[in-house]
Protein backbone atom coordinates (compact mmCIF):
# COMPACT_ATOMS: atom_id res chain seq x y z
CA UNK A 1 0.00 0.00 0.00
CA UNK A 2 3.03 2.28 0.20
CA UNK A 3 4.54 1.61 -3.25
CA UNK A 4 5.21 4.63 -5.46
CA UNK A 5 5.32 3.56 -9.16
CA UNK A 6 2.29 3.14 -11.42
CA UNK A 7 1.32 3.28 -15.08
CA UNK A 8 -0.16 6.58 -16.26
CA UNK A 9 -2.80 7.81 -18.68
CA UNK A 10 -0.19 8.38 -21.35
CA UNK A 11 -2.26 10.39 -23.82
CA UNK A 12 -2.75 13.04 -21.14
CA UNK A 13 0.91 13.00 -20.14
CA UNK A 14 1.89 13.57 -23.79
CA UNK A 15 -0.56 16.43 -24.21
CA UNK A 16 0.59 18.12 -21.01
CA UNK A 17 4.31 17.33 -21.05
CA UNK A 18 5.24 21.01 -21.34
CA UNK A 19 3.69 21.70 -17.93
CA UNK A 20 6.15 19.53 -16.03
CA UNK A 21 9.83 19.50 -15.21
CA UNK A 22 11.98 16.73 -13.71
CA UNK A 23 11.37 16.36 -9.95
CA UNK A 24 13.20 19.00 -8.00
CA UNK A 25 15.80 17.87 -5.46
CA UNK A 26 14.65 17.70 -1.85
CA UNK A 27 14.92 20.99 -0.01
CA UNK A 28 16.25 20.67 3.51
CA UNK A 29 14.00 22.99 5.47
CA UNK A 30 11.75 23.22 8.48
CA UNK A 31 9.38 25.76 6.91
CA UNK A 32 7.74 23.68 4.16
CA UNK A 33 4.02 22.92 4.58
CA UNK A 34 1.88 20.59 2.47
CA UNK A 35 -1.61 20.91 1.15
CA UNK A 36 -3.56 18.47 -1.02
CA UNK A 37 -6.52 18.84 -3.36
CA UNK A 38 -8.42 16.26 -5.38
CA UNK A 39 -8.45 16.99 -9.12
CA UNK A 40 -10.36 13.98 -10.52
CA UNK A 41 -10.98 10.26 -10.16
CA UNK A 42 -11.16 8.52 -13.50
CA UNK A 43 -14.54 7.04 -14.43
CA UNK A 44 -13.43 3.73 -15.94
CA UNK A 45 -10.40 3.12 -13.72
CA UNK A 46 -9.84 3.61 -10.03
CA UNK A 47 -7.12 6.18 -10.58
CA UNK A 48 -6.99 9.40 -8.56
CA UNK A 49 -5.28 12.63 -9.66
CA UNK A 50 -4.25 14.80 -6.71
CA UNK A 51 -2.64 18.24 -6.52
CA UNK A 52 0.02 18.77 -3.87
CA UNK A 53 1.43 22.19 -2.99
CA UNK A 54 4.43 22.46 -0.69
CA UNK A 55 4.62 26.02 0.59
CA UNK A 56 7.39 27.96 2.27
CA UNK A 57 10.99 27.47 1.25
CA UNK A 58 10.16 24.43 -0.89
CA UNK A 59 7.72 26.32 -3.16
CA UNK A 60 6.88 23.19 -5.15
CA UNK A 61 3.77 21.73 -6.80
CA UNK A 62 3.43 18.01 -7.52
CA UNK A 63 0.85 16.01 -9.43
CA UNK A 64 0.21 12.69 -7.68
CA UNK A 65 -1.51 9.90 -9.62
CA UNK A 66 -2.68 6.98 -7.45
CA UNK A 67 -3.84 3.70 -9.02
CA UNK A 68 -5.74 1.44 -6.63
CA UNK A 69 -6.68 -1.12 -9.30
CA UNK A 70 -3.27 -2.78 -9.24
CA UNK A 71 -2.73 -5.86 -7.03
CA UNK A 72 -0.91 -3.46 -4.70
CA UNK A 73 -1.97 0.18 -4.94
CA UNK A 74 0.78 2.57 -5.97
CA UNK A 75 1.44 6.17 -6.98
CA UNK A 76 3.46 8.33 -9.35
CA UNK A 77 4.54 11.90 -8.57
CA UNK A 78 5.47 14.55 -11.17
CA UNK A 79 6.63 18.11 -10.45
CA UNK A 80 5.10 21.14 -12.19
CA UNK A 81 7.47 23.68 -13.73
CA UNK A 82 5.70 26.56 -11.99
CA UNK A 83 4.32 26.62 -8.47
CA UNK A 84 0.52 26.43 -8.05
CA UNK A 85 -0.33 26.65 -11.77
CA UNK A 86 -3.08 24.06 -11.50
CA UNK A 87 -5.63 25.68 -13.83
CA UNK A 88 -3.33 25.00 -16.79
CA UNK A 89 -3.60 21.30 -16.00
CA UNK A 90 -7.03 20.94 -14.43
CA UNK A 91 -9.14 22.27 -17.30
CA UNK A 92 -7.73 20.00 -20.06
CA UNK A 93 -7.59 17.08 -17.64
CA UNK A 94 -11.34 17.24 -17.03
CA UNK A 95 -11.97 17.67 -20.76
CA UNK A 96 -9.79 14.74 -21.83
CA UNK A 97 -10.67 12.17 -19.16
CA UNK A 98 -14.12 10.92 -18.18
CA UNK A 99 -14.32 11.28 -14.43
CA UNK A 100 -16.64 10.20 -11.64
CA UNK A 101 -18.45 12.94 -9.75
CA UNK A 102 -17.91 12.63 -6.01
CA UNK A 103 -19.89 13.59 -2.95
CA UNK A 104 -17.77 16.11 -1.03
CA UNK A 105 -17.98 15.55 2.73
CA UNK A 106 -16.78 17.98 5.38
CA UNK A 107 -16.40 16.63 8.90
CA UNK A 108 -18.69 17.69 11.74
CA UNK A 109 -16.96 17.35 15.11
CA UNK A 110 -14.47 14.98 13.49
CA UNK A 111 -17.16 12.76 11.94
CA UNK A 112 -17.87 12.10 8.25
CA UNK A 113 -21.44 11.08 7.36
CA UNK A 114 -22.41 9.21 4.18
CA UNK A 115 -26.22 9.36 4.41
CA UNK A 116 -26.89 7.19 1.36
CA UNK A 117 -25.05 4.30 3.03
CA UNK A 118 -26.08 4.92 6.62
CA UNK A 119 -22.37 5.01 7.47
CA UNK A 120 -20.28 7.37 9.58
CA UNK A 121 -16.53 7.59 10.00
CA UNK A 122 -14.87 9.47 12.81
CA UNK A 123 -11.36 10.47 13.76
CA UNK A 124 -9.72 7.67 15.78
CA UNK A 125 -9.09 8.19 19.47
CA UNK A 126 -5.79 9.59 20.72
CA UNK A 127 -3.19 6.81 20.55
CA UNK A 128 -0.72 7.25 23.39
CA UNK A 129 1.14 4.02 22.57
CA UNK A 130 1.97 5.04 18.99
CA UNK A 131 2.83 8.58 20.08
CA UNK A 132 5.25 7.25 22.71
CA UNK A 133 6.87 4.89 20.19
CA UNK A 134 7.22 7.68 17.61
CA UNK A 135 8.79 10.08 20.09
CA UNK A 136 11.20 7.45 21.41
CA UNK A 137 12.28 5.88 18.12
CA UNK A 138 11.42 8.31 15.30
CA UNK A 139 11.23 11.74 16.95
CA UNK A 140 12.08 14.60 14.53
CA UNK A 141 12.04 12.15 11.60
CA UNK A 142 9.47 12.58 8.85
CA UNK A 143 6.44 10.38 8.31
CA UNK A 144 8.04 8.47 5.44
CA UNK A 145 10.55 6.89 7.85
CA UNK A 146 7.77 5.93 10.27
CA UNK A 147 5.61 4.44 7.52
CA UNK A 148 8.49 2.44 6.05
CA UNK A 149 9.30 1.00 9.46
CA UNK A 150 5.82 0.46 10.86
CA UNK A 151 3.73 -0.23 7.73
CA UNK A 152 0.05 -0.77 8.61
CA UNK A 153 0.95 -1.10 12.31
CA UNK A 154 1.64 2.65 12.41
CA UNK A 155 -1.74 3.66 10.95
CA UNK A 156 -5.02 4.27 12.79
CA UNK A 157 -7.88 4.10 10.30
CA UNK A 158 -10.98 6.23 10.75
CA UNK A 159 -13.49 4.41 12.97
CA UNK A 160 -16.55 3.33 10.99
CA UNK A 161 -20.01 2.98 12.51
CA UNK A 162 -23.30 1.92 10.99
CA UNK A 163 -23.89 -0.83 8.46
CA UNK A 164 -20.51 -0.96 6.77
CA UNK A 165 -16.80 -1.75 6.84
CA UNK A 166 -13.77 0.02 5.41
CA UNK A 167 -10.51 -1.29 3.99
CA UNK A 168 -7.48 0.89 3.32
CA UNK A 169 -6.21 0.60 -0.24
CA UNK A 170 -3.54 3.31 -0.13
CA UNK A 171 -2.05 5.88 2.22
CA UNK A 172 0.32 8.63 1.14
CA UNK A 173 3.76 7.83 2.63
CA UNK A 174 4.26 11.47 3.67
CA UNK A 175 1.31 11.49 6.08
CA UNK A 176 1.37 10.54 9.75
CA UNK A 177 -1.81 8.61 10.49
CA UNK A 178 -2.28 8.64 14.23
CA UNK A 179 -3.51 11.51 16.38
CA UNK A 180 -4.60 13.24 13.17
CA UNK A 181 -7.69 15.22 12.23
CA UNK A 182 -9.91 14.57 9.21
CA UNK A 183 -9.78 17.62 6.96
CA UNK A 184 -12.22 16.66 4.19
CA UNK A 185 -13.28 13.64 2.15
CA UNK A 186 -14.84 12.66 -1.18
CA UNK A 187 -17.06 9.62 -1.65
CA UNK A 188 -17.47 7.95 -5.06
CA UNK A 189 -20.75 6.04 -5.04
CA UNK A 190 -20.20 4.07 -8.26
CA UNK A 191 -16.87 2.62 -7.14
CA UNK A 192 -17.55 2.67 -3.36
CA UNK A 193 -14.27 4.48 -2.76
CA UNK A 194 -13.59 7.23 -0.24
CA UNK A 195 -10.53 9.50 -0.25
CA UNK A 196 -9.86 11.10 3.13
CA UNK A 197 -7.48 14.05 3.52
CA UNK A 198 -5.86 14.30 6.95
CA UNK A 199 -4.11 16.99 8.97
CA UNK A 200 -1.57 16.16 11.63
CA UNK A 201 -0.62 19.21 13.66
CA UNK A 202 0.69 17.20 16.62
CA UNK A 203 4.12 16.60 15.12
CA UNK A 204 6.64 18.32 12.85
CA UNK A 205 9.82 16.90 11.39
CA UNK A 206 13.07 18.79 10.96
CA UNK A 207 14.22 17.81 7.49
CA UNK A 208 12.55 17.79 4.08
CA UNK A 209 8.84 18.71 4.55
CA UNK A 210 8.03 19.96 8.04
CA UNK A 211 4.35 18.96 8.15
CA UNK A 212 3.00 15.43 7.95
CA UNK A 213 -0.48 15.87 6.48
CA UNK A 214 -1.66 13.17 4.09
CA UNK A 215 -4.50 11.27 2.47
CA UNK A 216 -5.77 7.71 2.40
CA UNK A 217 -8.05 5.88 -0.01
CA UNK A 218 -10.59 3.49 1.51
CA UNK A 219 -13.04 1.00 0.06
CA UNK A 220 -16.43 1.19 1.83
CA UNK A 221 -18.42 -2.08 1.84
CA UNK A 222 -22.01 -2.49 2.95
CA UNK A 223 -24.26 -5.60 2.97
Amino acid sequence: MMNTIVSGTWVVWLCLVSIFSPPAPSVISNQCEQSYRLLIKELDRNVFWIAENIYGECNQSNLIQVDVELPEAAARKTTLKDFDKWLILERPLKQLIDHETPLEILPTNGTLSIPTLGVKLRTPSHNEALEKMYRQQFNSQCARHWNQGMLEHGIDLPVISGNGTCKMLYASPDGLYFNYKIDKAYYFADSHLLIVFTKNNSFRCYSEIATMHGFMILRISTP
